[in-house]
C-alpha cells in the first residue's frame, strides 16, 4: 500500500486530464456499456453505464499514449480514488464495493477492448482508511496549487487556502511522531519541503504559519547516543593519528615546548632561591669576621 501515496501529489493532474477526457466520449464504449452488469450496483444501471463509459475511454486513452504526461500507476490508482468520492461514498458504498466494481471494470474492459489493460497491475483493495488519508493528501495538495496560482480569485480565498493545508497537515503531527504509517509521514514531510520553500518568498498572507513543523519526532536518547558515538570516534582517530601520522610528531614537539618552558621557569626560580641563600649566608659570616678582628 506504500506506493500508493506518493502517486497522491499527480491526481490533481490526472483529475484535469480526466475532466478533459469525458468530453471525447467514444459512443462505441457507450453501446457497449449498455451491457454491463455489476453485483454492487444492481439499482441503478443507468449510472453504472455512465461510469463504464467513463473508466472505458480513459482506459483507452491511456494505451494509446505512447508517452504518459502523468505515471501510470497515478492515473490507475486516480480512477480508484474518484470511482470511490466522486461516485460511490455518498452511496455509503464500502471499500469493497469499490474494489469489486473496478474489478469488474477491468474485465468488462478485458472482454470487449483489449485483452490487456494497463492498470490490471495496479488492481488492489485500497482499505477505507487509506482512501480517508488519499483524500486528505490530496485536499492538502490541491489547496496548496490554488494558494500558489497567481489567477486564484482573491487574498482572502487565497490564504483559506494556505490554513488549510496547515490545518490539514497539523492534523497528522501527532501520529506522525508516534511513528504510524511511515509511508504518509514520508509524503507529508516532502510536502512541508515544498511548503516551506514557497512561504519563504511568499508576501501575502503573514497571518499563516511560515513554516511547517518536522514530521519526524528527534529522540533525545538517540541524540544522547549519536554525540557520545562521535566523541568515541573522535578520540580513536586523534589516538591513531598520534601514533601513526606525522600529525603525532606536530603534537609532540609542541608539548616538549611546552615542558620545556615549565622546567626553564622552574630552573629559574631555583636559581634565584639559591643566589639569595648565598647571599645571606655571606653576609651573616662577613659580619661575623669584622667581629672577631675587633
Amino acid at each position: 500500500m506504500k506506493d500508493t501515496y506518493k502517486y497522491v501529489k499527480q491526481f490533481n493532474g490526472c483529475k484535469d486530464e480526466f475532466k478533459g477526457m469525458k468530453e471525447e466520449h467514444n459512443e462505441e464504449y457507450r453501446a457497449k456499456c449498455q451491457s454491463i452488469t455489476s453485483n454492487y450496483m444492481k439499482s441503478n444501471q443507468s449510472e453504472l453505464s455512465e461510469i463504464c463509459t467513463d473508466v472505458l475511454t480513459y482506459f483507452k486513452k491511456l494505451e494509446n499514449n505512447s508517452v504518459h504526461v502523468y505515471p501510470l500507476p497515478a492515473s490507475c490508482y486516480y480512477v480508484y480514488y474518484w470511482l470511490y468520492f466522486d461516485k460511490l461514498e455518498k452511496k455509503r458504498n464500502s471499500d469493497n464495493d469499490v474494489f469489486g466494481i473496478y474489478s469488474e471494470l477491468l474485465k468488462f474492459y478485458k472482454e470487449n477492448v483489449n485483452n490487456d489493460p494497463l492498470c490490471a497491475q495496479y488492481l488492489k483493495l485500497i482499505p477505507q482508511s487509506t482512501l480517508k488519508e488519499l483524500n486528505d493528501l490530496f485536499n492538502l495538495y490541491e489547496n496548496f496549487i490554488k494558494f500558489k496560482s497567481n489567477h486564484y480569485r482573491g487574498v482572502n480565498d487565497k490564504c483559506s487556502c494556505a490554513r488549510e493545508c496547515v490545518k490539514i497537515y497539523r492534523e497528522y503531527l501527532d501520529k506522525c511522531h508516534q511513528g504510524v504509517n511511515k509511508d504518509l509521514c514520508k509524503e507529508l514531510e516532502d510536502f512541508r519541503y515544498e511548503y516551506n520553500q514557497h512561504m519563504e518568498k511568499e508576501l501575502e498572507c503573514p497571518e499563516v504559519d511560515k513554516a511547517l513543523p518536522s514530521t519526524r519526532r528527534y529522540d533525545i536518547v538517540m541524540l544522547t547516543s549519536i554525540i557520545f558515538l562521535i566523541t568515541v570516534v573522535t578520540s580513536v582517530m586523534v589516538l591513531i593519528l598520534h601514533k601513526f601520522t606525522s600529525f603525532g610528531s606536530w603534537i609532540c614537539p609542541a608539548k616538549k615546548r611546552k615542558r620545556q618552558i615549565r622546567d626553564n621557569a622552574d630552573e629559574e626560580t631555583y636559581r634565584y632561591l639559591h643566589t639569595s641563600e648565598m647571599m645571606n649566608k655571606n653576609s651573616g659570616r662577613s659580619i661575623h669576621i669584622a667581629y672577631n678582628s675587633v
